[in-house]
């Protein structure tokens, strides 16, 4: 068994066979989130954040709804996180 995900990725190029063999056998799976212009609670991102804790990217775009509370829920339970973006809305 091929314990680097390099070596993974590698392989899996090789065939849809072996790709789906790859794809079976994944321990891990890294998920992006991009959300835009949606009202998010700090209950929905800490809900996110149980549920997804592989998050390695997260971008909130022009959301509003959420205070420090819920990017702290994201901060302390998102190990594998990389990157972030968080743009607010102007308001008159």
């Amino acid at each position: 068994m091929l314990k680097s995900r390099k070596d993974r990725s590698s392989v899996s190029l090789v065939c849809k066979k072996w790709y789906n063999a790859e794809r079976w056998s994944r321990r891990n799976v890294f998920i992006e989130l991009r959300l835009k212009r949606m009202t998010v609670t700090d209950e929905s991102l800490k809900f996110l954040v149980r549920s997804f804790p592989n998050f390695k990217a997260i971008s909130l775009q022009n959301c509003d709804g959420f205070s420090t509370d819920g990017l702290a829920a994201i901060a302390a339970d998102c190990k594998n996180l990389m990157a972030h973006a968080v743009a607010g809305i102007d308001k008159p």
